[in-house]
């Protein structure tokens, strides 16, 4: 056992192996780190996007096959202007998943029940790019969970960098 309770490395090469590994996971957590920031900039931004009236165009539940069986997804359009371009939009919120299986086509019914053809809608545009919009902006937040795994990985590599390196210099030391 080493002075920082890792047993003795059975050889420079396994030593080593670890040694890359922990540093894999230091680098894998600041990439994860670095997505959830970019992540929270996003929907930052995403909060400001200025809205404009629009009018909802087709409003239909669909069954997508897949080649594990369906998918059930709401199929909605809407018209909107922004200055005096008219643009369709389809998405709904930022996040468009599929419903799963059968039981969960509910779903699907009820956004295009939220949605009826013809009923005027606030639709929230991106200014940069004025093709992009939703009809809901506001969306479920990931990034905490990608900051916390992250800083996992990014804490877990560290400590186990410097315990490896430790345990490597300590012969030199002596």
């Amino acid at each position: 056992m080493t002075d920082w309770g890792m047993p003795a490395a059975g050889g420079a090469g396994e030593a080593a192996i670890v040694l890359v590994f922990s540093l894999a996971l230091v680098l894998g957590g600041a990439l994860v780190l670095l997505l959830a920031q970019l992540k929270l900039w996003e929907a930052r931004r995403r909060r400001t996007w200025p809205a404009v009236m629009g009018w909802v165009v087709r409003s239909q539940a669909q069954q997508v096959a897949t080649d594990t069986g369906y998918v059930y997804r709401a199929d909605i359009a809407y018209d909107y202007t922004v200055g005096a371009r008219k643009y369709t939009g389809q998405r709904v919120r930022f996040a468009e998943p599929g419903y799963g299986p059968k039981a969960q086509r509910d779903a699907a019914l009820l956004t295009v029940q939220h949605y009826p053809v013809g009923q005027p809608m606030a639709v929230y545009y991106d200014p940069r790019h004025p093709e992009h919009a939703v009809l809901e902006r506001h969306q479920r937040q990931r990034w905490p969970a990608l900051a916390l795994v992250g800083g996992a990985m990014l804490a877990a590599g560290m400590i186990s960098s410097l315990s490896w390196a430790t345990a490597l210099a300590a012969p030199l030391m002596r």
